[in-house]
């Protein structure tokens, strides 16, 4: 049945490919090859938190920015904010210019903006639109013909079988399917639909009673009158620097470098394919003069770890914890699927005036059950009970190349979390910021995204500084130190402790066909050591060193050419140095005037034990952000084609295979694959009209 399924999938991306080839002769060019700054971001989201969540949020993100691209002569500062590879005076940079100047007539325009390099240029023209600054009342049947309409098809599944589809532990098969409808008409009004199935769930999704596991659908409407945006269906929430709500994807230290602040985009579309991390009903936006008043309301069932159920009335008593996952194919993941029903509700105002920016926030979440999580002696001031409430105040000042923000918050128990922090470009080649935090032990927030360590903004303390110099037109560095501290005991680790992370890049942009970039990290944290003999654990000093190099040459349109070296060293205070490496080549060729592109890699890794992982940016299809983790010896090959045979139609299809030299076997439990190779087949289909 397995190798039918397989061969039926085979047969479909063979048929879709051909209908491809008649019309090969009239295409657009391909140019959607992520750039260094995403690279850079995907990977630290993966490398930072190390959850599947956080890695489809930012693939959302990224997915809104393509299908919903920023309108560049009629967007404000706020809109121009979603682009997040700008930093602050970049995007002050831009508007500055736009006023000058005018309307920009062409996405390449952006090279002339002071502060823009050729090569951001290039970034930022992937996710911006020229469109007429003046747009008439369209009747339903106007919008709907002039509107853009774009559907996404998705197909993934692994070439080897794992034990847990054998025994038949996972309730479907270990297909991928993904579908994605977006319309958008112009900046006024957008909709969409999403519909997925994770490996191993059933489809038809019977224990749901609906076609796939997830589904979600939004409605989404802006204006300049009173009713400045409205959303129905599901959605996002980002305000102020995080404390209070934010469960949009935020970016990170190793992203953003030195513009660290959090860039509130109020009321979101929910864009990605991430199954906890949004919020389900409706929110809205007021406008009056400078002042802006937004209100959300969500009810929906969550995943949870239910503990105790009353089997007579048919109701979750208590819980230990939420899950995230989002995977639904275990008889585990489907008893608690949906198991407890959340409500959220809250307001955001705020008030703008020529320099000066403040706002509050005020959010009160309940459950329908009690969260009462297992008792540990980390879990000392974790949230417990029914409902919880928070509320905060945010503020932003700036006054020429002067940037401060800063957010302060308390919980309904009482417990206080704050963060501030300035950005300040004294010349046009020096770029610096500095940012404090310090958040309560006892501050739970469930919405909370703050800059930090920490996911969730508590038991941390910590400061930040970062500084960018561009020494020559054509070298930039850029380098940032946090040290922090967390007050409380964390998971695996039994007493208070400190931590620190030092971060140096170097960039070289010489010319347009080559550019090379040198990235060093070392982060020290303490964790459990090894027990003495009478069971008492010291804390041990763990420190990594990851050395990144980077390499792209363009020698012609039709080829590039990336090299990328990794080495890292993992060690503790009292164990041996564990040395890791990896080196990964990629071929990019453009042919048939540009309207095929293939992607080739071939890497090989050495990297003693899950402990001392690395992690490796892979190209993978239009809107997919792939960074898996490797240990063990081995290589890694993967081959990428997309093709493009008209403006409205895209295929894409990617084959990854890895080879263990040290393995006879893969994975463990239910997971477990017998011998050392594992390859992985996805199919992509994507239709704009």
């Amino acid at each position: 049945m397995y190798s039918i399924r397989l061969l039926c999938f085979r047969i479909c991306v063979a048929i879709s490919l051909w209908l491809l080839s008649p019309v090969m002769g009239s295409s657009q060019e391909i140019n959607d090859v992520p750039d260094e700054t995403t690279e850079n971001a995907a990977v630290e989201s993966t490398e930072r938190w190390e959850e599947f969540e956080e890695n489809e949020a930012f693939a959302g993100k990224l997915a809104d920015l393509r299908l919903h691209p920023v309108r560049i002569n009629q967007a404000d500062k706020e809109e121009l904010e979603r682009l997040f590879m700008l930093n602050e005076f970049q995007v002050l940079a831009l508007l500055d210019y736009r006023k000058t100047y005018g309307s920009f007539s062409s996405p390449y325009e952006l090279a002339n903006v002071p502060g823009f390099s050729t090569d951001l240029a290039r970034q930022v023209s992937g996710f911006v639109i020229i469109e007429p600054d003046k747009w008439d009342v369209p009747s339903v049947k106007e919008a709907f013909m002039q509107g853009k309409h774009t559907l996404i098809l998705r197909l993934q599944e692994p070439m080897q079988k794992q034990a847990g589809y054998r025994d038949g532990y996972y309730q479907g098969s270990p297909l991928k399917f993904y579908l994605r409808y977006a319309y958008r008409y112009n900046t006024s009004f957008s909709a969409g639909y999403t519909m997925e199935k994770d490996p191993g769930e059933p489809f038809p999704y019977f224990p749901a009673g609906s076609l796939a596991d997830f589904t979600s659908a939004y409605i989404r409407t802006d204006q300049n009158g009173i009713l400045r945006r409205f959303v129905a269906g599901d959605y996002q929430l980002a305000f102020g620097q995080g404390l209070v709500m934010w469960n949009s994807y935020a970016t990170g230290k190793g992203s953003g470098l030195i513009d660290f602040r959090r860039r509130a985009e109020g009321i979101c579309r929910f864009s990605s394919a991430e199954e906890n991390r949004f919020f389900r009903g409706a929110a809205g936006t007021l406008g009056l003069g400078n002042t802006q008043f937004s209100f959300f309301f969500s009810s929906k069932p969550v995943d949870a770890n239910v503990t105790r159920f009353d089997s007579y009335s048919n109701q979750v008593l208590e819980f230990s914890s939420l899950l995230t996952t989002g995977y639904h194919a275990a008889p585990d993941e489907i008893r608690n699927r949906k198991s407890v029903d959340q409500t959220v509700i809250g307001m955001n105002a705020t008030a703008a005036f020529s320099d000066f920016r403040i706002g509050t926030t005020w959010v009160h979440y309940s459950f329908d059950g009690f969260w009462r999580p297992y008792p540990e002696p980390y879990r000392l001031y974790v949230f417990r009970g029914r409902e919880n409430t928070v509320g905060g105040i945010d503020w932003q000042f700036q006054r020429g190349d002067f940037f401060l923000f800063g957010e302060w918050a308390m919980t309904s128990n009482k417990a206080a979390a704050w963060n501030a922090g300035f950005l300040l470009k004294p010349d046009p080649a020096v770029m610096a910021s500095a940012g404090l935090r310090k958040y309560a032990p006892a501050f739970n927030n469930l919405f909370a995204r703050p800059f930090g360590e920490t996911y969730n903004g508590s038991n941390e303390e910590g400061i930040y500084c970062g500084l960018e110099l561009q020494i020559f037109r054509n070298i930039t560095v850029k380098g940032y130190i946090d040290v922090f501290a967390f007050p409380w005991l964390k998971y695996e680790v039994d007493a208070p402790s400190e931590g620190s992370e030092k971060m140096l890049q170097v960039s070289w942009n010489p010319e347009k066909m080559l550019s090379m970039s040198l990235r060093f990290s070392v982060e020290s944290k303490e964790k459990n050591g090894i027990s003495d003999k009478n069971g008492l654990t010291a804390l041990s000093t763990y420190n990594t060193r990851n050395v990144r190099y980077y390499l792209e040459l363009n020698p012609s349109e039709e080829w590039s050419f990336r090299t990328r070296m990794y080495a890292g060293m993992f060690h503790t205070n009292n164990s041996n140095a564990k040395i890791s490496t990896m080196l990964a080549e990629d071929v990019l060729w453009n042919l048939t005037g540009r309207k095929v592109r293939i992607t080739m890699r071939y890497a090989l890794f050495d990297i003693p034990d899950y402990e001392s992982r690395l992690y490796a940016y892979e190209n993978d299809v239009p809107m997919v952000y792939s960074v898996p983790s490797f240990y063990g010896k081995g290589t890694r090959i993967y081959i990428l084609g997309l093709f493009r045979p008209v403006r409205w139609l895209e295929a894409g299809i990617k084959i990854a295979g890895t080879s263990f030299l040290n393995r006879y076997e893969i994975g463990s439990g239910e997971t477990r694959i017998g011998g050392n190779r594992k390859t992985d087949l996805g199919f992509q289909l994507r239709l704009s009209l």
